[in-house]
């Protein structure tokens, strides 16, 4: 599945807009971690659809309390998935994008596969 650079940051507003909401809602948090797709279809006023085979699965886990140490191992980041558009080819042409933008770049995009997967299954 190819993703845009502008997909992507659509997917980690709506991320950074769920987990604010559960931050400030407790009934909010409860509700995304025992049914996240059907919370996240009604925060965005959209009609909940069931999974269909070979979906990926999502899981909303609580790491609120701070005497555990969560690390997630995300999925090795694919390039072939990400597309860029034409003004960010021209400034990789260029010359104008330099080394350690573009490996700030890849990590970002590897931190924000949730992010993707959510513009993916609710935005687009």
């Amino acid at each position: 599945m190819k993703v845009t650079v502008e997909e992507n940051k659509m997917g980690q507003q709506l991320y950074s807009d769920l987990v604010q909401k559960a931050w400030d809602s407790a009934s909010f948090k409860e509700q995304l971690i025992a049914n996240p797709r059907a919370t996240i279809a009604a925060h965005l006023g959209k009609e909940n659809t069931p999974s269909r085979p070979g979906e990926k699965n999502l899981i909303v886990e609580d790491q609120t309390d701070t005497s555990i140490i969560y690390l997630n191992i995300p999925a090795k980041p694919s390039l072939d998935d990400l597309e860029l558009s034409d003004e960010e080819l021209q400034m990789i042409s260029g010359g104008d994008i330099t080394l350690a933008v573009g490996a700030a770049y890849v990590v970002g995009f590897a931190v924000g596969a949730a992010a993707t997967y959510l513009t993916a299954k609710y935005i687009l």
